[in-house]
C-alpha cells in the first residue's frame, strides 16, 4: 500500500461509519472496493461517489444488509398476519396489535400496548441500569474536571461524620429504607446520600469541604440549587 492509498484509507475510515476500506486504489478517480463492517460484505464504488460520501454529501448504504433487513421487515409482517388471523379476539382488539423493535436487544415483539419501548421488564431494568451507569460516569469525570477531588469521600465516612442527620431537614437517614425488585435497587425518601452543598454542575468540588449528608427526598428536591430554600 502506497502513501496516497495510506492516506485515502486512513481519510476513508476516519470520517465514514459502518465501512472500512478494503482494497482497489489506484488513484480518486478510480473504482475501488470498501468492506461492510457489519456484515462483512464488500461492494465496488466509485471514487467520486465515496469522496462525496467522506465529505458527508452522500450516504453509503450495503446493499446486503438493506436487502436482509427488507427480508426481515418481510417476515415480521407475516408474523403479524398469522397471529393475527388465528387469535381468537374480537376484530376491535386484533386491529390494535402492531409489531415494535425493543430499544435494549433491538428484537421484534407483539403487543397491544401503545408505543411500547421495551420487550420486557427484563430489558426495561437493563436500560436503566445502563442510563445510570452513563450518569455515573459523566457525574465522575465533571468531578475531576472542577479541580479538587478527594477519593477518600464515602457515603459510610459521610453518614458517621454527620451522625447520620441530614443537613437540610434534620431528620435521621435510614440504609434500611429500600427495596430491591428485580434487578432494581428502589430507594425510599430517608436513604442517606452524598449531597455537594455548591453543584458540580456549577463548579463545586468532590472535596470534604463541600459536600453534605442528605436523604434522598432532600438531596432530589434540592437539585442543582446552591441553598435549601423552599425544602
Amino acid at each position: 500500500m502506497n502513501e496516497r492509498e495510506k492516506d485515502f484509507a486512513e481519510r476513508f475510515n476516519n470520517n465514514v461509519e459502518g465501512f472500512e476500506y478494503s482494497r482497489g486504489y489506484c488513484h480518486s478517480d478510480k473504482s475501488m472496493w470498501v468492506k461492510c463492517k457489519v456484515c462483512g460484505n464488500e461492494e465496488e464504488r466509485t471514487g467520486g461517489f465515496l469522496r462525496k460520501v467522506i465529505r458527508k454529501e452522500r450516504n453509503l448504504v450495503c446493499k446486503q444488509c438493506e436487502r436482509k433487513n427488507k427480508e426481515y421487515d418481510v417476515n415480521v409482517a407475516q408474523l403479524r398476519e398469522s397471529i393475527l388471523e388465528h387469535a381468537v379476539k374480537p376484530t376491535s382488539c386484533l386491529k390494535q396489535v402492531k409489531v415494535f423493535r425493543c430499544k435494549q436487544c433491538d428484537k421484534y415483539f407483539i403487543t397491544n400496548k401503545r408505543n411500547p419501548r421495551y420487550c420486557s421488564d427484563k430489558c426495561l431494568n437493563r436500560n436503566k441500569n445502563k442510563r445510570k451507569e452513563v450518569k455515573k460516569r459523566i457525574r465522575s469525570e465533571q468531578m475531576k474536571m472542577n479541580g479538587s477531588f478527594d477519593s477518600t469521600i464515602s457515603l459510610e465516612k459521610l453518614y458517621r461524620k454527620a451522625n447520620g442527620k441530614c443537613y437540610i431537614c434534620n431528620c435521621q437517614c435510614d440504609y434500611n429504607d429500600y427495596k430491591v425488585d428485580g434487578d432494581s435497587f428502589i430507594v425510599g425518601e430517608t436513604y442517606p446520600t452524598i449531597e455537594h452543598v455548591i453543584p458540580l454542575s456549577k463548579g463545586g468540588s468532590h472535596s470534604w469541604d463541600n459536600v453534605k449528608l442528605a436523604c434522598w427526598k432532600c438531596n432530589t428536591l434540592k437539585g442543582d440549587k446552591e441553598v435549601a430554600c423552599g425544602i
